[in-house]
């Protein structure tokens, strides 16, 4: 028997490596990495979570009823059912937020303290009065009670709704952007000091949790103002949303429902009212995968259709300033809009940028947008390759020179010119992604171009779940892969408005209570430094991997039982 022999593996390169057996995998390979990834030439842990926030509604002076005379005990089962509030089943009240006032003559006032109790003015009673902040039962005393007296409350809650959409709205100031977040009810942007809130009340969505935000910039409202808008569209179907965009002060429907008839597209009075994707390419906003009809009810899906309106401003309609004025969207007028229609019975299911051309993958193939100069023809598709596509709107990645996405064939990269697989070392994978409950539409991918990473969240098929339980680490800078055990819904970029300081981080709790004995690094992340978040089926959305902290060694809270 040959002597034992220490074998010393050094400058990791190779990674998670599933096509060939364990005993002919090079020294440096894993056939499992689990929670930890080949970072320049060592094996690095996976990063904890840091909680950024749970998005969150801020509601003010709702009624909760009238009082009544000799009555002094009021209970309210669930205060959301009495708010009206439907569609959340696990909606939670924000411990500290409530603060219930009745009105003269029964003149009292019930503060929350954030531990179930209130603090009571007035004639109320605090002995009785109590909170459960999770079924959102509530109970309040009066020591007397004449009758007649409105009841009206303050309250912040958690929606506790699947995130989304973490998207980046561009803002007046450079390299500066928003993070929108969207739940399948209400949009959300983030305060520093009071967290998420909702963005722009009044309006609300009504996809499920597979109809997830997709949103791009272009164009701005006229002077002075010069703002930017902010499009979006969640492939909700005729029963869902139209396209809407906003310029950070009201949402606006596009289409057949909007106040002015903007998406007009013949003269029949149809009108493009929801797409899968949005683009500005060429100075023209191009939309993919179509419903169009004259009410977004009636609407036909053209799944392989492009549409684009005029060079400009695409929100010019019929007669406006002038009766000869036509709209940005008429594909019957000679040099406004135009649609084109790829070859092809598969659905349009991703798009973006490769050098100057868009690329866009079908179900089962890749084609590239070409520009050819032409006002009536202004754009021409090609074929790149016939049996390489993606299945998921989200999992493109935009990279310099190429556009990668997760199809049903494996991991594609497409330069424009051509397309391939670039997952030979885990060629597999892609086969255990869970294909029910929607899931490939629920594969997500982002790049994290500080740690030249590229992630992808995907349900894995052995577990039974419904929302994403894994992520794909990719390392481009050395072709290396891993897998992280995650439960997310979406991920996206954060700015951080504020450099960080020592004093905003309680320490960790040690003897001494200093900072002296703290077990990480001090990295200090600048302000507007482009942060991965990601979000997940309760609304929380964290850090991934803390850009507060290097490494940290344990979770923040991101799920409530």
């Amino acid at each position: 028997m040959a002597m034992y022999q220490p074998l010393q593996i050094s400058a990791n390169e190779t990674g998670l490596v599933q096509d060939r057996e364990n005993f002919l995998l090079p020294n440096d390979a894993y056939p499992i990495l689990e929670n930890a990834f080949v970072w320049r030439e060592r094996i690095k842990r996976k990063q904890g979570y840091k909680l950024l926030g749970r998005l969150k509604r801020n509601l003010e002076d709702q009624p909760l009823g009238l009082t009544v005379a000799l009555q002094t005990t009021y209970t309210f089962a669930n205060i959301f059912t009495t708010l009206t509030i439907t569609g959340e089943p696990n909606a939670q009240i924000n411990p500290g937020s409530l603060v219930i006032t009745i009105s003269a003559p029964d003149s009292a006032t019930f503060t929350d303290n954030g531990d179930g109790t209130f603090t009571v003015t007035g004639v109320g009673v605090a002995l009785g009065s109590s909170i459960n902040y999770s079924t959102g039962a509530v109970t309040i005393v009066l020591s007397a009670s004449v009758g007649g007296a409105t009841i009206t409350a303050n309250i912040s809650y958690f929606p506790s709704l699947p995130v989304m959409g973490l998207r980046q709205r561009e803002l007046n100031n450079t390299n500066n952007e928003q993070t929108i977040a969207f739940d399948t009810k209400y949009a959300y942007r983030f305060i520093a000091i009071t967290g998420w809130e909702e963005f722009i009340p009044g309006t609300t969505w009504t996809g499920n949790d597979s109809d997830f935000f997709w949103s791009t910039n272009y164009w701005q409202t006229p002077a002075p103002a010069f703002l930017k808008l902010f499009w979006v569209t969640n492939d909700s179907g005729i029963n869902g949303d139209p396209i809407r965009y906003t310029d950070g002060i009201t949402w606006t429907d596009f289409g057949a429902s909007s106040p002015t008839g903007t998406g007009k597209i013949d003269v029949a009075g149809n009108f493009l009212n929801q797409c899968l994707a949005l683009l500005p390419f060429r100075g023209r906003l191009v939309s993919f995968n179509t419903l169009e009809g004259p009410s977004l009810a009636t609407s036909i899906n053209y799944q392989n259709r492009i549409r684009w309106a005029a060079i400009g401003n695409p929100l010019t309609i019929d007669g406006a300033p002038t009766p000869t004025t036509v709209g940005a969207w008429r594909d019957d007028v000679r040099g406004r809009g135009g649609f084109l229609d790829i070859p092809t019975s598969e659905a349009i299911t991703a798009v973006g940028y490769v050098r100057d051309n868009l690329v866009i993958y079908c179900e089962r193939s890749t084609w590239q947008l070409r520009y050819t100069g032409r006002s009536i023809a202004p754009f021409q598709i090609e074929k790149v390759n016939t049996e390489l596509g993606a299945e998921s709107t989200f999992s493109a990645v935009q990279f310099d020179t190429s556009l990668v996405g997760v199809g049903d064939k494996g991991i594609v990269e497409c330069d424009s010119y051509k397309s391939q697989r670039i997952d030979i070392k885990i060629p597999d994978l892609v086969f255990n992604f869970n294909n029910d409950a929607n899931g490939p539409k629920r594969v997500h991918g982002i790049r994290d171009i500080p740690q030249r990473l590229a992630y992808w969240i995907y349900p894995y098929r052995p577990v039974k779940c419904i929302y994403p339980n894994r992520r794909l680490v990719y390392n481009y800078e050395n072709d290396s892969w891993a897998i992280f055990t995650d439960s997310l819904t979406t991920l996206g970029q954060f700015q951080t408005q504020s450099n960080l300081r020592w004093i905003d981080f309680e320490p960790i709790p040690d003897p001494e209570g200093t900072w002296a004995k703290q077990n990480y690094p001090w990295v200090n992340k600048p302000a507007l430094f482009p942060a991965i978040i990601g979000g997940n089926q309760q609304g929380f959305v964290e850090y991934l991997g803390s850009q507060i902290m290097d490494s940290p060694t344990t979770n923040d809270i991101s799920l409530t039982i």
